[in-house]
């Protein structure tokens, strides 16, 4: 989803609830002029970047959790000690690698390399080098919420599918395995 100038009315504001961005180069592209919109019960599941800005700034001033009840974030490395369902720690958006690609674009090649891991590891062991979050979510969510049932579509939550899709690949894995050693034997 990419967002500008959001929204274009004062006394019309946008509320993003309940929708799922996922799988995607880049789960939100926002200009650092949104404001004003509100987040509450999304999915960013596994995007290379959650929310995305073009340009200098941050998006603080959006809402990004609602009565206490933010968006849930598979980046999330937070945790849930009272088992409530929400984070006790905030989401922040905040990578080094991130923070260059706006200025440096042709970075992205790089992406999903271990050099833009290490760089961002660099950067929470030395908090010099640490920027500032673009935003950040209160009250993010532990676990994906159910999305609304789409025409057509069984209603499956996304834990279970992922869950599905993880078993699916070990088993393979597992077959594969002992189809090469059957094999080399």
């Amino acid at each position: 989803v990419y967002t500008d100038g959001s929204p274009i009315q004062p006394d019309a504001p946008v509320h993003f609830r309940r929708n799922l961005f996922a799988y995607n180069e880049s789960g939100m592209l926002m200009l650092p002029n949104v404001k004003d919109n509100t987040f509450q019960e999304n999915i960013f599941l596994d995007n290379g970047e959650q929310i995305g800005m073009a340009g200098g700034g941050d998006l603080t001033k959006n809402a990004w959790a609602v009565e206490g009840r933010g968006n849930y974030w598979s980046d999330y490395t937070g945790f849930d000690a009272d088992g409530d369902r929400i984070g006790d720690l905030p989401y922040e958006a905040k990578s080094l690698f991130e923070n260059l690609l706006v200025a440096y674009p042709d970075l992205r090649l790089f992406q999903l390399s271990p050099a833009a891991d290490a760089l961002d590891l660099a950067a929470r062991a030395f908090p010099i080098f640490q920027p500032q979050p673009k935003m950040a979510d209160p009250h993010p969510l532990t676990e994906p919420p159910l999305l609304p049932e789409v025409p057509g579509l069984p209603e499956t939550p996304v834990a279970a599918n992922l869950a599905i899709s993880l078993a699916m690949v070990a088993l393979a894995t597992l077959v594969l395995g002992v189809g090469l050693g059957w094999r080399t034997r």
